[in-house]
């Protein structure tokens, strides 16, 4: 009877003992389980920022197009607008600008003079054909200088002529084979010039605008966009 009674408290103390070790062990592995699954998406996370990071570095070393290294819009993406240049009035044609306003401010004095004094009616007529005279020359000489406007984008270069009824003609940057800048002395000293552009597979000047302000630059700018 003792014997069978610690075979029993024996077989008893082992059952509790097996039946407690799987909790004993669930306890001492659970929190690892949960440091493990959270490395892993720490892990994950950090994977992403890097990703981010490196596609980051690589745009910011991407090489610029020498339009965008020279501050100006990028050769690549949607057509945008880089300047658009009408013709000079007075850089063109200085003498010519003098004479009119010398002719108009004549006229206007003349008329000033007929009020002070009894000139005859034919002053007056003189005075009137002088002033209006250089104001209409001078009126026609805008409104074709507003006519005309040569417009330059990072993709193609566009001529508009008229302000009433418009004409265009355009050249394709990538097609341009030829850009020719004409200057006379005197052009040069006040900078100003005529720009011609021709294209490849046709014959002759496409887009031919002259008296424009700083010619060489607009080349320099048509150039940028230019596979040089």
């Amino acid at each position: 009877m003792p014997r069978g009674t610690g075979v029993e408290e024996r077989s008893m103390t082992d059952d509790n003992t097996t039946s407690n070790e799987p909790l004993d062990i669930v306890k001492m592995h659970g929190p690892k389980t949960d440091e493990i699954e959270q490395e892993q998406t720490y892990d994950v996370v950090n994977e992403g920022d890097e990703q981010e990071r490196v596609g980051s570095e690589v745009a910011m070393d991407r090489p610029l197009d020498k339009a965008e290294a020279a501050g100006l819009p990028p050769d690549r993406g949607p057509e945008v607008d880089v300047i658009n240049v009408r013709p000079a009035m007075f850089r063109a044609h200085p003498f010519i600008f003098s004479a009119m306003a010398l002719v108009g401010l004549l006229g206007l004095m003349l008329l000033f003079w007929k009020g002070l004094f009894p000139y005859s009616l034919a002053w007056l007529v003189v005075s009137l054909v002088l002033f209006l005279g250089a104001c209409g020359m001078w009126g026609v000489w805008k409104i074709k200088t507003l006519g005309t406007s040569l417009r330059i984008t990072n993709k193609r270069t566009v001529v508009i002529i008229g302000l009433f009824s418009r004409a265009t003609s355009e050249v394709v940057h990538d097609n341009i084979r030829n850009i020719q800048v004409t200057q006379s002395f005197l052009q040069r000293v006040f900078r100003v010039g005529r720009i011609g552009l021709s294209s490849s597979g046709q014959d002759g000047i496409e887009i031919d605008v002259p008296n424009l302000p700083n010619p060489d630059q607009i080349r320099e700018i048509i150039d940028k966009y230019r596979p040089l």
